[in-house]
């Protein structure tokens, strides 16, 4: 019995001399592996990155990674004008047919996601999900973005693109002179569509012009018609040029006799050549209609040597 003690006790030693290494290795790598949290916390996870913008290319790509199963937001520093396009991105919950990727679009905070619709595997490698993202902001920037596949610790979480400091109030500034300019072309097309409204109202009156034109150093000036409506008194004409160099042709005039207002000038053509023709057309602010008055049309031609001005008097309706 004596000497079976020994023997047991020796087993017991060496089981468990065994055993405690084998624990021991167990628990460090059990220690060894980093919790989600640490991952973040030591920077080896998913991370938020600001990208500013270079306001001196108005076209800037700039390179954005994503990961399984996480959606990476972008946020943009003002409004766009147009949504984002995507290349290869199925549109928030629309029908999917193939897509390797799913945006979702945020106006109301300048933002979008986007994120891959499935897992790389055998049949379709990491290396094939890369799409590009197109936006243009309210300040005119146009900002291109490339999406590409990455493990989840070199991935963006987040990606916050910025304007330096001082282009902001610049941008803003943009965005308002526009704002303003299609205030103006709104109000602008108004009144025309205003005016030709009451012009149409009470109807024109023409007048046709028929005999010999008026000739001045070889510059030939024909009055085709005078029209009157609520609104204006035009007088349509013809310009030819009879030299052999080119003219050029200055802003018509159209005059009254009583001091009616002008009220804008048309040509057809800024140039002619030689025995080339064109169009032109001269208006004035018109009194009441029962108050004749008559009026005198100045076009001025300048050529190489000199300035001609062809003067047709004592134009009435």
């Amino acid at each position: 019995m004596t000497g079976v003690r020994p023997t047991a006790l020796g087993l017991c030693l060496a089981a468990i001399l065994v055993v405690m290494p084998a624990g021991t290795s167990s628990a460090a790598r059990r220690t060894e592996a980093p919790s989600a949290a640490a991952t973040v916390e030591s920077g080896r996870g998913p991370q938020l990155r600001v990208i500013t913008l270079d306001p001196k290319k108005a076209k800037g790509v700039y390179k954005v990674t994503a990961a399984p199963g996480l959606a990476t937001v972008l946020k943009l520093p003002e409004p766009w004008t147009t949504p984002p396009t995507c290349g290869d991105c199925v549109f928030g919950d629309a029908k999917q047919e193939g897509q390797l990727w799913r945006i979702d679009v945020f106006p109301e905070t300048q933002s979008f996601s986007i994120k891959p619709t499935r897992l790389p595997g055998p049949d379709l490698p990491a290396t094939a999900f890369v799409t590009n993202l197109d936006v243009t902001l309210e300040g005119g920037l146009s900002v291109a973005i490339f999406v590409e596949l990455s493990l989840p610790e070199h991935a963006d979480a987040r990606v916050e693109f910025a304007l330096p400091e001082a282009e902001t109030g610049r941008a803003r500034l943009t965005v308002l002179e526009r704002q303003l300019e299609q205030r103006f072309s709104d109000r602008a097309r108004a009144l025309a569509t205003e005016l030709m409204l009451n012009a149409a109202m009470r109807g024109t009156t023409c007048r046709d012009f028929f005999g010999r034109p008026n000739r001045k150093d070889n510059v030939v000036v024909r009055l085709k018609q005078i029209c009157r409506t609520s609104e204006l008194l035009y007088v349509t004409f013809e310009v030819e040029n009879r030299r052999r160099a080119d003219v050029h042709l200055a802003a018509p005039t159209l005059e009254s006799a009583k001091g009616a207002l002008a009220a804008g000038h048309k040509l057809e053509k800024a140039a002619l050549r030689f025995n080339e023709r064109a169009l032109g057309i001269a208006a004035v602010t018109p009194g009441a209609p029962e108050d004749p008055d008559r009026y005198r049309l100045t076009v001025t031609v300048a050529g190489v040597d000199d300035e001609t001005a062809v003067v047709v008097e004592d134009i009435d309706l």
